[in-house]
């Protein structure tokens, strides 16, 4: 999750708000299930969305690394 708030931060460049992992404004504020929601005109990444930003980040990294080592080899 924490790898998806870095991500987050540095690919929007800080106009979307992470929220933190103690929050319940999400229960209050989003869907279910909901990956983002809006909090006075802000953008909103609730836990579920950083998570999956920092999963898809390592799967795009480790297919960096494939593609890479299967160039030189």
């Amino acid at each position: 999750m924490m790898t998806g708030r870095f991500v987050i931060c540095i690919a929007t460049l800080g106009c979307c708000k992470c929220e933190s992992p103690f929050s319940v404004d999400h229960r209050t504020r989003s869907a279910a299930g909901s990956l983002w929601y809006s909090n006075a005109g802000r953008c909103v990444i609730t836990q579920t969305g950083q998570s999956l930003a920092g999963f898809l980040f390592y799967v795009a990294l480790v297919l960096a690394v494939v593609l890479v080592a299967q160039s030189v080899g």
